[in-house]
């Protein structure tokens, strides 16, 4: 097998990235015919040159990019991706991962890629393109952890590749080289951008953390440097484009992250799909099935497919599928609210009440309370008042006929006797 130029990295990524950059960089050093055409030729386009910390700003804090101050003694080339553009147009792949800017240098060693993304999601999405089966990684202990190395198999670095933030970094040696002469270059460049980083006002934390399908993978046998995140169906692809998930739809929206397991895992491979809604889940779990389903037995048996919410899990080379349950059923989805429009503010305030606010609130409202029952006492003693002398006043003096109820009959036999001396109270009779 006929063993791949070092360069091999720009016709991964580089190569995909910087499609519509300038094949030749102003590192790399030139014929002297060949630059004085090139000077006539500017002199006739009248190009105007721009100036990198100028053009490529942070849309969120509008902070320049350090692209001219990143490394002494380095130059890069920078490219506006947008589109509408020739020379600037975006190719599949930058579409998909979200290219903005491209910046690409070189050094005495090496020649250095670094693409800025819209987030960070499409950085990590664009440094797993990079990443195939065929690839030997170096496991070296004093190997930082943000930093991937591949290795030839005497050991020298092919290729060294990292992401930050919104940036992807590809550094590619013109030649195998020791990891004692690329490690401290990456190492330069990520404490640079980390610095900026660090500095920046009106962070979007909403990128900050890792996807969701790559924080769900599990840990046990876990293959870290093999592990993968794609954001489109080109990223889902696998070497020479071949398709490495025929059977999972790449809808809008969708997240996917695989990795490679060892034992004591019971699998040998697994991948977690996240789609935004539960009608794309289940129209991908019906595909999914129908394709294992048409597979022929030694294949399918070593497959299971699972869900769990909008999460579609795929295991590859299952090798207990007991234990490959009970690992599934520990990724949890997480449900997410998302705002349909702009998110409002957070009140950021102590909302809790103490208790001595609480008892003021109690004595206000008795307080209240009874204001309110002295309140209606008096305005009920005044109002009765005045209702009192109305009704008198116009009341007036009646007259009461009450001789019609009296009749005097003046016959002996209904007169009263005469009164007796002898029966008389104080006789004691």
């Amino acid at each position: 097998m006929r063993r791949m130029k070092p360069i091999w990295a720009a016709a991964m990524i580089a190569g995909m990235m910087f499609s519509g950059a300038s094949a030749q960089d102003p590192g790399v050093k030139k014929p002297e015919a060949a630059k004085a055409s090139e000077k006539k030729s500017e002199k006739k386009k009248d190009a105007p040159k721009l100036d990198p910390t100028k053009v490529d700003v942070d849309p969120a804090s509008g902070e320049a990019f350090p692209i001219a101050t990143l490394l002494p003694g380095v130059t890069f080339k920078s490219t506006r991706v947008e589109n509408g553009t020739k020379d600037a147009a975006p190719s599949p792949i930058e579409s998909e991962v979200g290219v903005r800017w491209r910046h690409r240098g070189m050094t005495g060693g090496a020649e250095i890629f670094i693409v800025r993304h819209d987030n960070a999601h499409d950085a990590l999405a664009a440094v797993s393109l990079i990443r195939r089966e065929s690839m030997r990684f170096s496991e070296s202990p004093t190997l930082p952890e943000w930093l991937t190395v591949v290795v030839e198999p005497d050991g020298k670095v092919k290729l060294a590749f990292f992401q930050i933030g919104q940036e992807s970094v590809v550094i590619a040696p013109n030649g195998p080289q020791p990891e004692a002469d690329v490690i401290p270059l990456a190492q330069a460049i990520h404490s640079k951008l980390e610095a900026w980083h660090a500095g920046l006002p009106n962070q979007n934390t909403e990128f900050e953390e890792l996807p969701v399908a790559f924080r769900k993978l599990p840990a046990d046998g876990l293959k870290r440097r093999a592990m993968v995140f794609a954001v489109g169906p080109l990223g889902l692809k696998g070497e020479n484009g071949t398709e490495r998930f025929p059977e999972i739809p790449a809808t809008p929206g969708a997240q996917f992250a695989w990795a490679d397991y060892a034992e004591p895992s019971p699998f040998g491979r697994l991948i977690v799909c996240d789609y935004p809604t539960p009608q794309e889940a289940t129209a991908a779990l019906d595909e999914v099935q129908k394709y294992v389903a048409g597979l022929p037995e030694p294949e399918r048996g070593a497959r299971r497919v699972y869900r769990q919410g909008n999460f579609i899990i795929e295991a590859f080379g299952v090798r207990d599928e007991k234990a490959a349950a009970a690992a599934v059923k520990k990724i949890e989805y997480d449900y997410v609210v998302r705002w349909l429009g702009d998110k409002p503010e957070r009140n950021t305030g102590d909302n809790r009440l103490t208790a001595q606010q609480a008892g003021q609130v109690v004595v206000g409202t008795f307080r209240l309370v009874f204001y309110a029952v002295v309140l209606m006492a008096c305005v009920g003693l005044v109002v009765g008042m005045f209702y009192f002398r109305w009704r008198k006043r116009h009341a007036g003096e009646g007259f009461v006929e009450a001789d019609a109820m009296l009749r005097l009959n003046l016959n002996d036999e209904f007169s009263l006797p005469p009164a007796s001396p002898a029966k008389r109270l104080s006789s004691g009779e």
